[in-house]
């Protein structure tokens, strides 16, 4: 939350063309920095989905903990965090236009966010990924058993 928060206050804030026209590398950077900042939000978002938590009870004590289950990410959870990532950057892009005086809506920026979002949907939906992801679950089982 705090990323997504500290995202919506950088992109509203007011901007400085002087400051910002001195570190232009290559025409058109700035997609390339909203596609990389809302993949950066995506990633975390599904990172956070990945392991998949339940409170369960210690039969032998009867006390509830937190045990790491090994659904992962499913498609659904993957589209929704498509969708609610785009939808940020959608809603973003409209308060710059109407909110702010020194930023302007651009719907290429909507683009790149989506882009960016997308890029690491796909990500999570390759086998090596997944592969990767799969590997990290049995050493939370090996310290849940012991």
């Amino acid at each position: 939350m705090m990323l997504i928060a500290a995202t919506v206050v950088y992109s509203l804030a007011p901007s400085d063309p002087t400051r910002a026209a001195a570190v232009v590398f290559f025409n058109q950077q700035d997609k390339l920095l909203h596609a990389g900042a809302f993949a950066t939000l995506t990633f975390v978002l599904l990172i956070g989905l990945a392991p998949g938590m339940r409170v369960v009870r210690d039969p032998r004590t009867g006390l509830p903990y937190a045990r790491l289950t090994s659904r992962g990410v499913t498609l659904a959870s993957i589209i929704s965090s498509f969708l609610a990532i785009s939808a940020l950057g959608l809603v973003i892009e409209i308060m710059q236009g109407r909110y702010t005086t020194t930023r302007t809506m651009d719907p290429w920026d909507v683009l790149a966010n989506s882009v960016g979002s997308g890029l690491v949907c796909l990500l999570f939906r390759t086998p090596r990924f997944v592969a990767w992801r799969a590997s990290l679950l049995p050493r939370v089982a090996e310290v849940e058993h012991s």
